[in-house]
């Protein structure tokens, strides 16, 4: 496995990790920073005779929180990419905190309304795992970049977009 070199963009402290753990949260071992392995590196040659080092690009690596770190890990366990929204800058990470936190809890509600669709008829099925993982992108999406405004009509938007095969026969697609 590709062992992937970079420093601590706080201390300095040089770190490695495999290409496997790019965008997961590690701590530094020196200054005990949370940090994201990074996923573009710019390699530099320390001196002569030394290996060269990957210093990860300030966009990529940047101190985290504990609390984001584990945020952001909840949602690479349900297989969504976490990218720095727009505001995060502006607004901070106890606001991407919450964003993420509402986003969970809004997997709840589409659960249920899954269930109430399928139900009502208003679906012909559940989604399958691929159709599911598609609608929970588009949520996590509009979620995470403020863009998300809680009413259950956008969530059935969401369902029907990411699972347009679970729609009743001869029900036209939706292409609002």
């Amino acid at each position: 496995m590709s062992e992937l070199k970079f420093q601590c963009g706080k201390c300095g402290q040089r770190l490695s990790a495999t290409i496997d753990e790019i965008g997961l949260a590690a701590n530094c071992p020196t200054c005990g920073a949370t940090l994201i392995i990074p996923a573009r590196t710019t390699v530099l040659q320390a001196s002569v005779g030394s290996p060269p080092v990957s210093v990860a690009e300030p966009t990529e690596l940047h101190p985290v929180s504990p609390k984001l770190a584990a945020a952001i890990a909840a949602t690479k366990a349900f297989g969504l990419t976490y990218r720095d929204p727009d505001w995060v800058d502006e607004k901070g990470e106890e606001h991407t905190v919450k964003a993420i936190d509402g986003f969970f809890t809004e997997l709840y509600r589409l659960t249920d309304l899954l269930h109430s669709m399928e139900g009502t008829g208003e679906i012909t099925r559940l989604p399958d795992a691929d159709e599911l993982q598609a609608v929970r992108v588009l949520l996590f999406e509009a979620v995470l970049h403020d863009k998300w405004s809680g009413n259950e009509a956008e969530l059935k938007w969401f369902i029907l977009q990411g699972a347009p095969g679970i729609r009743p026969l001869g029900e036209p697609p939706d292409t609002a």
